[in-house]
């Protein structure tokens, strides 16, 4: 995904993020008329669309556990989050929408959003975030963040 956003802007990484990017969150990212559209973050969860933005990185913090307060690491790759009008339904801070199991959330006839690798990477399910791909131009594609000049 580091590749779709312009030199000086960055793939957003969090709902936090995005937050202090965005004071209105996503609100904006699409309008009443438009298509389906989802904009990915690399914002991801650890299962149940239960956002991966706390601080715990125990064993209870993995792709499955579905559990609260765990960080985002390798670990929590199950499913991403975005912006849009497309996608499941989630809140996780002010994003909105998510991919769901093997980016069910983001199936629809003629969607380019995969997340089924052509090998066993993801039969599972459980790292979306990391098997993503999107094949063409429509329904969307990523949120990106201004880097911050240092």
């Amino acid at each position: 995904m580091a590749d779709l956003c312009a030199v000086g802007w960055h793939v957003c990484t969090s709902d936090a993020e995005v937050a202090a990017r965005s004071p209105t969150g996503c609100e904006g990212a699409t309008r009443p008329t438009d298509n389906p559209l989802f904009f990915a973050t690399r914002q991801s969860t650890n299962g149940c669309a239960v956002c991966a933005n706390g601080t715990s990185t125990g064993p209870e913090c993995d792709s499955a556990s579905c559990s609260e307060g765990c960080q985002q690491t390798a670990l929590t790759s199950n499913d991403f989050f975005g912006c849009g009008n497309f996608g499941a339904e989630a809140t996780c801070g002010p994003l909105n929408q998510f991919s769901e199991n093997l980016c069910s959330g983001l199936a629809s006839v003629g969607s380019p959003w995969s997340c089924d690798a052509a090998t066993d990477a993801d039969d599972n399910g459980l790292c979306e975030a990391y098997t993503v791909t999107k094949t063409g131009s429509k329904f969307g594609g990523v949120l990106c963040c201004r880097d911050l000049n240092d």
